[in-house]
């Protein structure tokens, strides 16, 4: 207690018997008035305490114990390759070691995915990271605890744990469950696949193997769908050895395809699971179809048709404008040196948004072209002139290689600028003799639902010439071609409502189908209500769930499905807005893909001396008891009330109600 405290609390004391003195004056010759002074007295002081609300401070000592960790596995590898009951009888022992408890105080987690309190131990979760359980331990920041890491070292999800800082080395230690034996083992690190393949095209398949053995083998590698081999190859295995394995399949039919690798097991090989994966991929038809529209005849048109043509997902079909033609089938209209004969098809281009590519040249009716507001005007004369391409390279709506333009044959064109009206990007700049001109050779532009391309020249045909003398073929140039037919060919229409799901999903892994949604202005929108129903196509179970909002997009997960075949369909609760489509999910488990624990990495992350295998625990519990880890006391400095409010107050009435009632019985009042 301070003296300035004693002090208040003096003069307290002294003002209390002074204002008493001054209601009471005969205290000392009245028998009444003495007992009204102490009743009153009594109140002032009290009063008088509740004001100062006197505290003082006070230091306890309580011992600290230092903490010890605990952090089980709960992946499935460890019901595969450790003995479970060995390691429930480990936390059974370190929970009823008197030593153990009265040294520390003990704290059980488990960890897969994340590190969460000990509650139960079920070895079924389908990844493991254990650089999180690392993580966990260096953010404690203690010097005086321990860290027992008890896991088999294989991990299938997260950053790599033998690159980790471990903060406190000397207190942290492995319990290693699982056979440490190194068995034979023939199996599948990884298979590449695209997602989507096009029909009646062929698609790779890469499949990556290992070969833990100590003698060459050979053995076949097959791709199976519905019970039938499709391909198959013999692979020589040589000792601790891994190999890349090519394939080519066909896209004969439309919709996902399931397949399923297998290899051949090697004679008495302990884990076999490893040596199946199935894989999907979803075969679409995306031809697109281009209409070429020309009312002259030009060696250009043959060469633009067989630079595309060499896709076979693109078609082309030349007609004139007095055809009988229907744009609803065709993704591309391109107009070579059109004429006003055409121009009932260019409104219906600008009507519909079709994407279009216009080439022009010395018999392009430039007046009719002027009148159709496309973006640009172009000054007509009498004369015509020849006009290089300068590659432009800062045009971006796609790669282009430089295929040394400068080089080729100029185009012809009628002569006269060209007026440019409408946000644009310039692939070739035009040059004449050298000298840079203003106007654009060929550029691309793009509204909110239209692209479209002006190429002003004509003669590429000998472009396409001069790319065989230079290269020895024509590949060069029809790639050029075909990556502009592709960029333009694209369907740009946006959508309110955008899905975003895979082809198939692997059990196992982190699965989720997203979605973005925009009002009538295409911002996102994140009030809506968006609905997921699943149907799994085998047992009719239809499982329903709403998409939850995150940053830009609304999120569901898939982690709980079973394997199997699934329809889904997402759509916006008040909104006519629907997608739907289907996908699989494939049996996979990355925790039954080893065959045994993985002690040399584990034992790369402590220091020598603090690795145990799981059926020695019992002097991994000697270690921890004998360490040189300590109690400490530890002082808590608390700030108390010297004055309880509640029985002050009572007092405080009790003192002024029994005054007034002696006075009263007294007849004083």
């Amino acid at each position: 207690m301070s003296g300035l405290l004693l002090l208040i609390l003096f003069l307290n004391f002294a003002l209390s018997i002074g204002l008493s003195y001054l209601l009471y004056p005969k205290v000392l010759k009245d028998k009444n008035q003495s007992i009204l002074f102490v009743l009153r007295f009594l109140s002032f002081f009290l009063i008088g305490i509740l004001l100062i609300n006197p505290e003082i401070d006070r230091t306890t000592y309580e011992i600290e114990k230092p903490k010890l960790f605990i952090a089980v596995d709960n992946s499935e590898s460890i019901n595969e390759l450790a003995n479970t009951d060995q390691i429930r009888q480990f936390l059974d022992e370190s929970e009823s070691d008197k030593d153990l408890n009265t040294k520390y105080d003990i704290n059980y987690l488990k960890f897969d995915q994340d590190v969460s309190i000990l509650d139960s131990l079920s070895f079924s979760a389908q990844s493991s990271n254990i650089a999180t359980s690392i993580d966990f331990w260096n953010n404690q920041n203690e010097d005086n605890a321990a860290f027992v890491l008890l896991t088999d070292g294989n991990q299938t999800f997260g950053e790599d744990f033998s690159y980790k800082q471990i903060q406190n080395k000397n207190n942290f230690y492995n319990l290693v469950a699982g056979d440490t034996t190194t068995y034979k083992d023939f199996k599948i690190d990884l298979v590449n696949i695209n997602a989507y393949a096009f029909l009646n095209n062929k698609f790779p398949v890469e499949v990556f193997t290992s070969y833990t053995g100590k003698t060459e083998t050979i053995k076949s590698v097959k791709i199976i769908s519905n019970n039938r081999v499709l391909a198959e190859k013999s692979i020589t295995l040589k000792p601790e050895s891994s190999s890349k394995i090519n394939f080519l399949l066909n896209a004969n039919s439309l919709g996902p395809k399931t397949y399923s690798i297998e290899l051949e097991a090697l004679s008495g090989e302990k884990n076999i699971q490893n040596n199946t994966q199935n894989i999907s991929i979803e075969v679409i038809d995306s031809r697109s179809k281009v209409l070429m529209l020309a009312d002259i005849l030009h060696p250009d048109l043959g060469t633009i048709q067989k630079s595309i043509s060499n896709n076979k997902q693109i078609q082309v079909d030349l007609k004139k404008s007095s055809d009988n033609i229907d744009l609803s089938n065709y993704n591309l209209v391109i107009f070579y040196q059109p004429q006003a004969v055409s121009k009932e098809i260019f409104e219906l281009v600008q009507k519909q948004n079709l994407n279009y590519f216009l080439i022009g040249g010395t018999k392009t009716d430039y007046d009719f072209l002027n009148r159709m507001n496309l973006g640009f005007k172009k000054q007509i004369t009498n004369s015509t002139e020849d006009y290089f391409g300068e590659l432009n390279p800062d045009f971006s709506p796609f790669q282009v290689q430089n295929l040394n333009f400068e080089d080729f044959p100029p185009l012809v064109d009628i002569f006269g600028e060209t007026y440019i009206s409408k946000s644009h990007q310039v692939l070739l700049e035009k040059n004449v003799n050298g000298v840079e001109v203003e106007s654009p050779l060929w550029l691309f532009m793009q509204d909110s639902d239209q692209k479209s391309a002006f190429l002003f020249g004509e003669n590429l045909w000998k472009w396409r010439s001069k790319s065989y003398l230079l290269n020895s073929d024509f590949q060069e140039f029809d790639d050029f071609i075909l990556k502009t037919i592709q960029y333009l060919s694209q369907d740009f229409k946006q959508e309110r409502l955008v899905v975003e799901a895979k082809s198939f999903y692997k059990t196992g892994e982190i699965n989720t189908i997203e979605a973005e949604f925009f009002d009538e202005n295409f911002k996102i929108d994140p009030r809506a209500e968006i609905n997921l129903e699943l149907k799994n196509i085998d047992t009719e179970e239809i499982i329903e769930n709403q998409l939850v909002f995150n940053n830009q997009s609304y999120i569901s997960q898939l982690n709980n499905l079973s394997p199997g075949s699934y329809e889904y369909k997402v759509s916006v609760k008040g909104e006519s807005l629907t997608k739907s489509s289907k996908f699989e999910v494939l049996e996979f488990s990355p925790e039954l893909q080893f065959v045994n624990a993985y002690y040399e990495k584990l034992s790369k992350i402590t220091n020598s001396g603090q690795n145990f295998l799981l059926s020695n625990y019992k002097n991994l519990i000697q270690t921890l008891n004998s360490n040189s880890l300590k109690q400490k006391q530890k002082s808590i400095k608390k700030t108390e009330s010297l004055i309880d409010f509640e029985w002050l107050i009572i007092l405080l009435a009790l003192t002024l109600g029994i005054e007034w009632f002696y006075r009263k019985y007294k007849g004083l009042i």
